[in-house]
């Protein structure tokens, strides 16, 4: 039975209230009988800022009262008036608050030096001596791990973080596990020993990144390397939230993106100091026009932070580009011949078997024009026969409403869309009940059809799933296929990172670094690699994506080698993460007037794929 759209809500966090956020890793926090719900915010009016902070149990000081844009702790029952003043909300991940709202916690490390590297990730070796400047002295300014402790307090040696979520440790503390580490004990009883998950693989996608981007060695020579960047004694790691798994969707990401942006930033004290952060994470679904909250706030913070009496930009936000180009992750739809309201456009998007996440679907559409326009309308078959239907102004929910296995949320809100089009969520629960995933219904796993009605065109993205490099689970990754009978709809276009399609931002997408069969004589060395994803869909007119570097050793030879967690391994790891690194080292070096040409990046003009 459909109900009215609930508007300029996050339909994320519509889906997580109807299942109780069976599906976000735990319920929402409930203090003294309120629940709270982590969210990031964006106001009509900066005006508003007091009084919708007000409204709220937390919000972290370092957000300034003069910004459309902060996150912080919501009382459940103070949505309905914080949707008066915002434009939009979105959800983040429940996590349980440490220490008491408001208290301000002054940034670790003291003085930063000139130039922060910052790396937004999961998982980072902080005791390998790639990131050490001495056998016992470590190039950290700090680590933040945003994952929830579960008990609202801290245990020594990591301290409150200044957001109450979460923990951090400064540089001292890790001089401190050096020094252990010299005494004799192990790098694995140090990590146990301080409860840090993240570190227990041998490799870390945040530690081959990290690496990369900052660490001793010539990332392409894997030899000494005498640049700027490899001596620099500020680093800073924000350690996304990754129990029982790592949010694969993204679903979660504006508020764990924009807080670890401002605890990098939080570290500068003067208007000299520059941060560049590197940010090889993302999601696939999204508005892809730059529009989004996230974006939009990244944005607005790169501008606030403002220039260098040199003119250097305070703030650089490195991006990978994503690796959804052959996923089969984006569906495009747009009409020939105008005004038939009896076509139907029809997905089908194959459900696995064993998928331990939600699966989401997310449809970006513009209505049909004219006198006789209609309402958008998208109707959801499954595998078993059993169909829904949802007009943009409404939600359903798939099976018994107090604990549905799916439904679809429309939204005819301008303002929460960004965009200046309508949007469906669809989404699907688990397909199996796994480890860390409670008893509830779940979606049958087979080809479900989706076919939208009353639309000129629309975009269809479904969100990652399949598990991140070091979570448990099976690889089970949702995707569409074309019906041989019909036209094709599958395409890698506008298949940017949903973070990455902003202005202000520099996106990084990967190439072969020795081209297709190892044949000099063809003259190409360096074809961009068959899963980077391409634009368009950048805000301001940019084409996709601002520079390639190698993400690839070659077709045969995969990935590309950098520091594994313990001291003296490497690892391949492949992807645009390992691309965007490289170019973070490159600006990062060139900042600090470090001027020799980096021959291994190369322009956005390499891409001619169809």
């Amino acid at each position: 039975m459909p109900v009215p759209s609930r508007p300029n809500v996050d339909p994320y966090l519509l889906w997580g209230q109807d299942t109780n956020f069976a599906g976000f890793k735990v319920p929402p926090i409930v203090l003294k009988n309120q629940r709270l719900i982590p969210v990031a915010v964006e106001l009509k009016i900066a005006a508003d800022n007091p009084q919708a902070r007000a409204l709220m149990y937390s919000v972290p000081p370092s957000y300034p009262t003069t910004s459309c844009f902060f996150t912080g702790l919501l009382d459940e029952t103070h949505l309905p008036a914080l949707k008066l003043l915002a434009l939009r909300i979105k959800m983040g991940l429940p996590s349980t608050p440490t220490g008491k709202p408001g208290t301000i916690i002054p940034p670790l490390g003291g003085v930063a030096p000139k130039r922060v590297i910052g790396i937004i990730d999961n998982g980072f070796g902080f005791l390998n001596q790639t990131f050490c400047s001495s056998a016992t002295s470590t190039r950290f300014l700090a680590l933040w791990d945003q994952e929830d402790t579960g008990t609202g307090t801290v245990t020594l040696p990591w301290i409150d973080s200044p957001f109450q979520y979460g923990r951090q440790i400064g540089s001292a503390v890790i001089d401190a596990c050096l020094a252990r580490l010299q005494g004799g004990e192990s790098e694995d009883a140090i990590y146990a020993s301080l409860a840090y998950q993240p570190a227990r693989r041998r490799a870390a996608h945040g530690t081959h990144v990290l690496d990369l981007a900052a660490g001793a060695l010539d990332p392409t020579t894997r030899k000494k390397r005498q640049d700027p960047v490899s001596d620099i004694t500020s680093l800073i790691g924000v350690q996304l939230p990754y129990k029982p798994f790592k949010d694969t969707s993204g679903s979660s990401f504006a508020v764990h993106i924009l807080d670890g942006l401002r605890y990098i930033v939080g570290h500068l004290n003067g208007r000299q100091e520059i941060a560049i952060v590197n940010i090889s994470d993302g999601a696939y679904a999204g508005s892809h026009d730059g529009n989004s909250l996230l974006e939009r706030a990244i944005d607005a913070l790169i501008d606030d932070s403002g220039l260098t009496a040199e003119g250097l930009p305070r703030l650089t936000v490195v991006i990978a580009a994503g690796n959804g180009y052959r996923q089969r992750l984006h569906a495009r739809w747009q009409e020939t011949v105008p005004a038939m309201p009896n076509v139907k456009p029809e997905l089908h998007l194959r459900l696995l078997p064993d998928v331990l996440t939600d699966t989401f679907v997310e449809i970006w559409c513009t209505p049909q024009q004219g006198p006789a326009q209609t309402v958008p309308v998208v109707a959801v078959t499954s595998p078993d026969g059993n169909s829904w239907s949802c007009a943009v102004t409404t939600s359903t929910p798939f099976g018994n409403a107090a604990s549905p296995f799916g439904g679809i949320y429309g939204s005819d809100n301008l303002a929460l869309n960004g965009s200046g089009r309508y949007s469906f969520l669809i989404a699907l629960s688990t397909t199996i009940v796994g480890v860390g995933i409670t008893s509830r219904p779940h979606a049958k796993h087979g080809i479900w059809k989706i076919s939208v009605q009353g639309v000129s065109e629309f975009d269809a993205y479904i969100q990652r799933n399949n598990p991140a490099l070091g979570d448990d689970g099976p690889n089970r990754q949702s995707y569409f296929v074309d019906d041989r009978l019909q036209p094709k709809y599958v395409t890698g276009k506008s298949t940017l990172n949903n973070v990455a399609t902003g202005q202000g931002v520099i996106v990084v997408g990967g190439y072969y670094r020795r081209g297709t069969f190892f044949d000099s004589s063809t003259g190409n060395h360096w074809q961009v690699t068959n899963y980077s994803s391409k634009g368009p869909g950048r805000k301001g007119s940019i084409p996709g994506v601002n520079m390639h570097a190698p993400s690839e050793d070659s077709p045969v030879l995969h990935g590309v080698l950098a520091s594994g967690v313990r001291n003296g391994t490497v690892m391949r790891m492949d992807g645009t993460s390992v691309a965007a690194p490289q170019v973070t080292r490159f600006i990062a070096n060139s900042y600090m007037g470090y001027s020799t040409p980096n021959p291994e990046l190369k322009p956005p003009g390499i891409d001619n794929r169809p």
